[in-house]
């Protein structure tokens, strides 16, 4: 019984952080971390006009755009309590735990960021904007 009412207040617990598809489906991939873009970039995001430059880091090894719902989906439904819609996932050169939470603490202080977080294996992926 106590183990059962363990496993319940964990899960709570996962739930409540954020982070339930990261303890029921995978784990952080250190590898790569995930930059939330400003609303007011979208024209530059969807022109895929970022560059390494602007990210001022030098532990990119390469980045791709992601999304949840195109711009069209967002004006015909609303935007389904997504406040974070469009994404760049940033692929580190140097990956670990270390070198992805210096990455995140960098990106959260660029102003087209809304905010970063590692990427989570097993968590919804989004769509890439080819």
């Amino acid at each position: 019984m106590k183990k059962i009412i363990g496993i319940g207040l964990m899960l709570v617990m996962c739930m409540s952080a954020g982070l339930f598809s990261a303890c029921v489906n995978g784990s952080i991939d250190y590898g790569y971390v995930r930059a939330y873009i400003k609303k007011e970039y979208n024209e530059k995001f969807n022109a895929k006009g970022f560059t390494l430059e602007d990210f001022g880091l030098d532990n990119i090894k390469d980045f791709s755009y992601f999304y949840f719902y195109t711009d069209e989906e967002i004006e015909e439904h609303g935007d389904r309590g997504s406040v974070d819609n469009k994404f760049i996932l940033l692929e580190l050169k140097n990956k670990g735990k270390k070198y992805a939470e210096e990455a995140i603490e960098h990106l959260e202080k660029l102003e087209f960021v809304t905010r970063a977080n590692f990427r989570y294996k097993g968590a919804s992926p989004g769509k890439e904007l080819l």
